[in-house]
């Protein structure tokens, strides 16, 4: 039934579609009516339902561990060519790993961990350049994590609000990349067939059971697993607690963010560059969002995500309020210094124009870029006291 339905699709809409899932199912009526719908506005997700908010209620959330203060941060020496590929891909129980969910604010992520992984390794004077890594797209339980060494690895992922991230994932990886035309049955088939507990799956440590009964104590284990888990909408909030809970420096968090709507993205394939549009909805793609089906597929990921933003906010209370207050403010001063001093002279893959440059200035694809012009910053706010 899938493949006709795939196949009906393909000739309503001569674009292709993109997926390696196998959940997708028939587009019953009123999604068909729906999809005669074209009216069109800019994106603003209005998700959640007195069941959402139960669930949420029924995970308790935890306060992310700090680091012990006498036990060395997990700075390892880095794998030879660690930013590659083969290497990437392979398994490590120690150093920073992160799992990172696809269009979660990850890009920013690693230029943020990347930074500090550097600053790290320098003051430290381990003799080498940078802490070891796992920063690629994947599964937690592919990367064998539960095997990890608690002691000297750091466990760490990105969520964003589901609806959010599903539609961003639509518009830049099919219709940004693919060029795919933004119908609502390419929209609807896409989101059924990617995303359905897409976060227990990436996540989960072990195997998971996708069914409601199980969603309350798999979400439990992730929260459990994990030494921190970041919330894209609250992503300074999230770097800051990040930063005092391994008691890093406000300037070794510094980043340059690449992916915006309206900019371009270079896809790291170095093939060129894809100019990134804006997440546009039709009135059929926003039924189909407020559907009990798409509620259902994303109840799991609902779940961990309102535990994930409970928990950053509990970490805060614990870790006193004014502190971290003072820190945010610190952090938000350091990023406005940094990008009024380095945005023209950082070399990102993609120029304003959306051409490549041949060369760029960035540690990894278009992550941790221009750290000569933030070292420059850092020793500016340093000689300044800040």
């Amino acid at each position: 039934m899938f493949i006709c339905w795939l196949l009906f699709m393909a000739t309503a809409d001569n674009s292709t579609l993109s997926t390696n899932d196998n959940d997708a199912k028939p587009m019953d009526s009123n999604l068909i009516a729906a999809a005669k719908k074209t009216k069109i506005e800019t994106f603003e997700p209005t998700v959640d339902s007195e069941s959402m908010q139960e669930d949420s209620n029924a995970i308790k959330p935890r306060v992310w561990r700090s680091w012990p203060v006498h036990a060395p941060l997990p700075c390892f020496e880095p794998d030879m060519d660690m930013f590659s590929e083969a290497v990437q891909n392979t398994q490590s129980r120690i150093g920073f790993l992160y799992v990172r969910p696809l269009k979660t604010g990850s890009s920013s992520m690693n230029g943020a961990v990347i930074r500090a992984a550097q600053q790290l390794a320098k003051r430290e004077n381990y003799g080498f350049e940078i802490c070891k890594l796992r920063i690629f797209h994947g599964f937690a339980s592919t990367y064998g994590y539960v095997q990890r060494d608690k002691d000297k690895s750091f466990l760490y992922s990105s969520l964003r609000d589901p609806t959010k991230r599903a539609v961003s994932r639509f518009f830049f990886a099919q219709v940004s990349r693919r060029k795919v035309e933004p119908t609502d049955l390419k929209f609807i088939g896409f989101l059924k067939a990617m995303f359905q507990s897409s976060y227990l799956k990436s996540l989960s440590m072990m195997p998971y059971h996708d069914t409601p009964e199980h969603y309350q104590r798999d979400v439990r284990h992730v929260l459990e697993d994990y030494d921190f888990i970041a919330v894209t909408e609250q992503m300074d909030e999230s770097l800051v607690v990040m930063q005092m809970l391994l008691g890093l420096e406000t300037t070794d968090m510094l980043y340059f963010a690449v992916k915006t709507n309206g900019g371009y993205d270079d896809g790291g394939t170095n093939m060129g560059c894809t100019y990134i549009q804006k997440s546009i909805l039709t009135d059929g793609m926003r039924e189909y969002l407020k559907s009990d089906d798409w509620k259902t597929r994303t109840r799991s990921d609902y779940m961990l995500y309102e535990a994930a933003k409970k928990s950053l906010h509990l970490t805060i209370d614990h870790l006193g309020r004014d502190k971290f207050n003072k820190n945010l403010e610190d952090f938000r001063q350091a990023m406005v210094e940094a990008k009024a001093k380095c945005y023209g002279l950082v070399k990102f893959p993609c120029a304003p124009d959306g051409s490549r440059n041949s060369h760029t200035d960035c540690i990894w694809e278009d992550s941790g870029c221009g750290q000569t012009c933030l070292n420059d910053v850092t020793k500016e706010l340093q000689h300044h006291g800040r």
